[in-house]
């Protein structure tokens, strides 16, 4: 009788057939969504595996594990004056830095928003455009050297110079896959008549990696997970195969770009436990088949995938019927998990003006409820990939993890869910031993230090 009554007490309310089909779909997206410890297990020996293959050949690998050339190193001889160009996603940033034995005395930037013209035009506007706009931030006679974070997947062959492999993020421009893209920035810098010399490039992990380098030398890791997604870690140069150059074979440490966004992504997917709405997600996207981690725990892309399964939930009658197309971002993401009034009126609000639908209470309920499980995946994906690294590092001492990026800093419990992730994943007092800091403007700052450092 017992048993007989918790299930009566579980079922309370369901009192037709409408309504258990209508639990039955709610429950069968929910548990899609979920990933118990085993799982992400599972998924760890893969990603380790993918790591290792891109250590030695990033020709077949999905994880391109790309060399840095940012050496791990003292930074109290650091001084002067640098610029740091931060090209990360739709907007990019100019700024300044002071820096004195290693210690930023002052920084200034400013933001810019990039056309959609430019993002999916040519080399000559995307990159002509962005030097009008470093002109407006600094002197062309400042002889300064700069650090360039450029995003995207490149191939460095040098500090200062990187081929783009492929775009992502929605960009398609014409002219830059295949380049340099030092030299594409450089020649509009010198067409502009600016006489900046660019002597860094490096990813957005590395910049955030780096700048938390500098206050905390147990800083080992940086990872991005905003509008995009990827990570770095220092690596030991007699564990990168593939690498040939100055302090191959030894214990120096080198700045991996892991370009993690890739993991199990290609014509067969062997670890990532998509759902349906992934699968939509990625058939729509302008690169089919490529990024699919990345597409399934970024900013960009959460929002996108919380959209689909309330179009599903219209279609099958869950929720009332919405318009064949709404609007629904990151920001929104997070302001429905937030609201907390009795009859989340907020919610309500946001959908009768942006959707023109009214909502019930327990509509909104379900709107935020999917919200909460697409990013508590969201941050235990993303722990399963810092707790890999973190494993193949092998800091017994502990180490400090660096992670800028506005779905880590703005979507609610998400920095709590991915603690308690890494502690299901590490164990409690290895997990203790780390700590996962907010590194703001990381990228953009790191840009500059590095530059510092090549000076």
């Amino acid at each position: 009788m017992d048993r007989l009554a918790r299930i009566g007490a579980h079922l309370t309310g369901v009192i037709d057939r409408e309504a258990v089909r209508k639990a039955q779909i709610v429950a069968g997206v929910r548990k899609s969504f979920e990933l118990p410890v085993a799982r992400l297990q599972e998924m760890q020996m893969y990603l380790l595996e993918e790591m290792l293959v891109g250590l030695e050949d990033e020709e077949n690998a999905h994880i391109k594990m790309l060399l840095s050339f940012v050496d791990r190193k003292e930074v109290d001889t650091v001084t002067g004056s640098f610029y740091a160009l931060d090209l990360g996603g739709t907007n990019f940033r100019v700024l300044k830095l002071t820096v004195r034995n290693g210690k930023v005395q002052h920084s200034e930037a400013k933001k810019f928003k990039i056309p959609q013209e430019h993002m999916t035009g040519t080399s000559d506007g995307l990159f002509g455009f962005i030097a009008s706009k470093v002109a407006t931030v600094a002197d062309k006679k400042d002889t300064s050297n700069l650090g360039f974070t450029f995003s995207f997947p490149i191939k460095q062959t040098r500090l200062n110079s990187g081929i783009l492999i492929k775009w992502t993020k929605g960009f398609t421009t014409r002219g830059v896959p295949g380049n340099d893209v030092v030299e594409l920035l450089q020649q509009a810098f010198d067409r502009a008549g600016l006489s900046l010399n660019i002597v860094a490039l490096c990813n957005d992990t590395v910049g955030t990696l780096v700048t938390e380098y500098f206050n905390d030398q147990k800083a080992s890791m940086g990872v991005i997970l905003g509008t995009g997604s990827n990570a770095c870690y220092w690596e030991k140069k007699s564990n990168i195969p593939k690498y040939q150059g100055e302090g191959a074979g030894s214990d120096q440490e080198m700045a991996i770009n892991m370009e993690w966004g890739n993991f199990d992504s290609g014509a067969v997917q062997r670890a990532l436990p998509t759902t349906m709405f992934d699968d939509e997600l990625d058939s729509m996207s302008p690169h089919p088949g490529q990024q699919r981690y990345e597409k399934m725990i970024s900013g960009l892309y959460v929002c996108q995938i919380c959209k689909r399964v309330f179009q599903y939930y219209s279609k099958h009658g869950v929720l009332p019927p919405l318009p064949a197309e709404i609007s629904f971002t990151g920001a929104n993401v997070t302001s429905v998990m937030l609201d907390t009034t009795p009859t989340l009126s907020e919610i309500q609000a946001f959908v009768q003006q942006e959707w023109g639908v009214s909502l019930s209470t327990s509509d909104c309920a379900l709107i935020k409820d999917t919200c909460e499980r697409v990013a508590l995946r969201a941050a235990r994906l993303a722990a399963m990939g810092i707790a890999t690294v973190i494993a193949k590092m092998d800091r017994p001492n502990g180490c400090t993890i660096s992670i800028d990026g506005s779905l880590y800093e703005k979507t609610p419990h998400f920095r709590h869910d991915l603690d308690v992730c890494l502690v299901e994943l590490l164990g409690k007092e290895a997990a203790s031993k780390v700590n996962c800091v907010l590194t703001s403007d990381g990228s953009g700052i790191g840009a500059g230090l590095i530059a510092g450092l090549a000076s």
